[in-house]
């Protein structure tokens, strides 16, 4: 399963999307996920996503990155470190 998804995870913690190895609707999701976490989306991409997905899914891909965005940023907030060994780089934190 780890060799499945690796390339997949590669491509999406690299500092630019990697559309390779993603399916076209894995990577308009994961584009979608990473303007909400950025607070924009622009117009160009969510024409899109419209074409993609139906409205339903896409409201449902806008939850789900609004909540995992949520826990990002509880665990900031209370100043919680990464899990040792993972691969998600964090963004250097404000200073106090």
């Amino acid at each position: 399963m780890r060799s499945a998804v690796e390339p997949i995870e590669w491509a999406v913690f690299e500092k630019e999307v990697n559309p390779e190895p993603l399916t076209r609707r894995q990577y308009l999701a994961v584009r979608l996920s990473d303007g909400i976490a950025r607070h924009f989306v622009s117009d160009d991409l969510f024409d899109e996503i419209k074409k993609e997905f139906s409205i339903e899914e896409i409201v449902g891909l806008c939850m789900a990155a609004a909540i995992a965005h949520a826990g990002h940023v509880l665990n900031e907030a209370v100043q919680l470190p990464p899990a040792e060994g993972a691969v998600c780089a964090l963004p250097p934190r404000r200073p106090n």
